[in-house]
């Protein structure tokens, strides 16, 4: 089966390199729960020492409930200001 790439924008409310590493943890034990796997990030500043993490998540492509379950809880994560799907292509 052939697998999907979700490119999602995650922006912490706190800044700090230390507040990333955690979230970067806590995104890659999810994705892997639901099936899926961290393939790629960037970290990328916005302002004030506050940074945004954008990563690349890979799932089947016949697997539906992936972005809505993994947008929920990755939403619901302490210390999560957003997440937003800014992306999806075929790998």
């Amino acid at each position: 089966m052939a697998k999907m790439g979700l490119i999602y924008k995650i922006n912490p409310e706190e800044p700090g390199q230390e507040v990333l590493n955690r979230i970067l943890d806590e995104v890659k034990t999810i994705a892997s729960e639901l099936g899926g796997e961290l393939k790629d990030y960037k970290i990328e500043p916005l302002a004030f020492g506050l940074y945004s993490l954008t990563v690349l998540v890979s799932v089947d492509e016949g697997d539906e409930t992936f972005p809505d379950e993994f947008e929920s809880r990755v939403s619901n994560l302490e210390g999560i200001s957003s997440i937003e799907n800014v992306g999806m292509t075929r790998l």
